[in-house]
């Protein structure tokens, strides 16, 4: 766990606290912040800074991390560059196009290297995933889920997805998911129209082999070009 005690920017997140699971091979984290992107503090910062505490790792290489924000009731997500600047210090990249937006969520869900590290995935159990009871239509065109105890990093990526009714939630169920594997992720689509943003997104919650969406996905849904993906890191509870 780390606990924020500082920050560069102006946010109140003092006591707030990060799930993370660390190693001397990487470092996980797990957490969502508000930024309001107005101040002094704000507009001085080259990059954002966290400082915390309980984290060991000296530096790291860049991870992505999303961004999201909604307006006028539309969710946009973005990514930006995140790394450990030293012991203390978590840094993310300000994205100029969303300085003007009343506030952004940061999704602390990434996975740490160390400085020049390379990282070999074989040593992490892999677990294949399919699709069962999917909906008419519905095709997983690629998946890597690595599990280690208590984390996960997963990535599904749907090459057909078009819900049959728009206004009603989105259901999935996947096969050889661990029981106790449950968070928040985030299902991505890219649609023309929100391109000035970044991407839409519709949030989704992880129980088990359960997949559902948090709310409908709406119109824009279905008017998505390419393919629709799931990517995220989850520390179980």
């Amino acid at each position: 766990m780390l606990t924020i005690v500082g920050n560069n920017f102006g946010g109140n997140y003092s006591g707030v606290t990060l799930k993370s699971v660390e190693t001397r091979f990487y470092v996980v984290v797990d957490g969502i912040i508000t930024v309001v992107p107005s101040g002094a503090a704000y507009d001085a910062a080259e990059v954002l800074e966290l400082e915390v505490e309980g984290l060991q790792m000296p530096a790291s290489d860049p991870a992505a991390v999303y961004l999201t924000c909604q307006v006028s009731g539309q969710r946009y997500v973005t990514i930006a560059k995140a790394w450990i600047k030293n012991s203390r210090t978590i840094c993310i990249e300000k994205v100029a196009g969303w300085a003007s937006l009343a506030s952004y969520q940061i999704h602390l869900r990434c996975l740490f290297f160390p400085t020049g590290y390379d990282f070999c995935p074989q040593y992490l159990a892999r677990n294949k995933i399919s699709l069962s009871n999917a909906p008419s239509g519905v095709t997983m065109r690629l998946e890597n889920c690595l599990f280690k105890e208590g984390w996960m990093s997963f990535y599904v990526q749907f090459s057909q997805w078009q819900a049959a009714d728009p206004t009603a939630l989105l259901q999935l169920t996947l096969n050889n998911v661990p029981a106790g594997a449950a968070g928040s992720l985030l299902l991505v689509y890219n649609e023309a129209s929100l391109e000035s943003m970044g991407s839409g997104y519709v949030p989704m919650t992880l129980n088990g082999t359960s997949l559902v969406s948090d709310e409908a996905p709406g119109a824009l849904f279905n008017n998505a070009q390419d393919y629709k993906f799931i990517k995220g890191i989850v520390i179980f509870d």
